[in-house]
C-alpha cells in the first residue's frame, strides 16, 4: 500500500509541477515585451542567451519559466 501511495504522490507532484510550468508560460506569453530583456533559456543543447536589453535593477529577474522555457522557443517550433 505504501508503494502505491508513493507512486500517487509522485504523479500528483509531477502534475502540479506541469500545471505551474503552463501557468508561468501563459504569464510570459501575455507579456511579449519581456522577451527583449537578456535572459538565459534552456533548450535541448544547453543554455542560450536571448534578448538584447539589459533589465533595470528594480525589475524582477525572470523572463523564463522555472524550467528555463522562454517565448522565443515557442516561435521556433
Amino acid at each position: 500500500m505504501s508503494t502505491l501511495l508513493r507512486r500517487l504522490a509522485k504523479r500528483l507532484h509531477r502534475f502540479s509541477s506541469d500545471l505551474r510550468e503552463l501557468g508561468e508560460r501563459r504569464v510570459l506569453l501575455d507579456r511579449p515585451w519581456e522577451e527583449d530583456f537578456l535572459h538565459w533559456a534552456r533548450d535541448g543543447q544547453g543554455c542560450q542567451l536571448h534578448g538584447h536589453l539589459v533589465p533595470s535593477p528594480q525589475r524582477r529577474a525572470s523572463s523564463v519559466t522555472s524550467r528555463g522555457w522562454c517565448p522565443r522557443m515557442a516561435h521556433r517550433s
